[in-house]
């Protein structure tokens, strides 16, 4: 019992992080910044009325044409974060 809560205390982030699953700390960075992502994008998901849906699947249409793909991706993701 001594030597678990020992390595726990030697981690670095503490207790509750070596709580965590190895696997969850590995993927936090990459769900936190999904969740930026989202978060910054909501207003894509969720048109506030008929106007601005139609206006977003406009240019949904116009977005999966090959040569605005690029320019799109520029567009929704600013922090350089992997679509």
């Amino acid at each position: 019992m001594a030597g678990a809560v020992d390595a726990l205390a030697a981690y670095a982030g503490g207790i509750e992080e070596a709580k965590a699953p190895a696997t969850r700390r590995g993927c936090a960075p990459e769900v936190e910044a999904g969740q930026r992502t989202a978060r910054r994008n909501v207003h894509l998901f969720t048109p506030a009325n008929r106007s601005q849906l139609v206006a977003r699947e406009a240019v949904l249409r116009l977005a999966a044409r090959p040569f605005l793909v690029s320019a799109v991706r520029r567009l929704l993701n600013r922090e350089g974060e992997r679509l």
